[in-house]
C-alpha cells in the first residue's frame, strides 16, 4: 500500500493478506509500525483504500503508527484525501 499498485495490493489481499499487520522493527524502519490502510491513506492511494474497505471483514481502524500517533483517516485528512 506503501509504494505498489493497486493490483498489487488487490491480489495481496485476496490471498489473504493481513492488512493489519505492522512491523515491530519500526525504529529502524521507514514504515513507523504502519498498517497496510494506514500506508494507503497516507500516501492517497484511494482505490485501495476503497477496496479494503468494501472487501474485507476486519480492519481494525483504530490502530496508529508508532511515530506521530496517526491513524489512517487522521493522515487521509491531513493530506487532503
Amino acid at each position: 500500500a506503501d509504494y505498489h499498485s493497486f493490483s498489487e495490493a488487490e491480489s495481496l489481499i485476496k490471498q489473504g493478506a493481513n492488512v493489519n499487520w505492522r512491523s515491530d522493527l519500526w525504529s529502524n524502519s521507514d514504515l513507523h509500525g504502519r498498517t497496510a490502510f494506514i500506508c494507503a491513506c497516507a500516501n492517497g492511494h484511494t482505490s485501495t483504500v476503497e477496496f479494503m474497505l468494501s472487501s474485507i471483514n476486519y480492519i481494525n481502524l483504530n490502530l496508529i503508527d508508532k511515530r506521530r500517533t496517526f491513524s489512517g483517516f487522521h493522515y487521509a485528512f491531513q493530506n487532503g484525501f
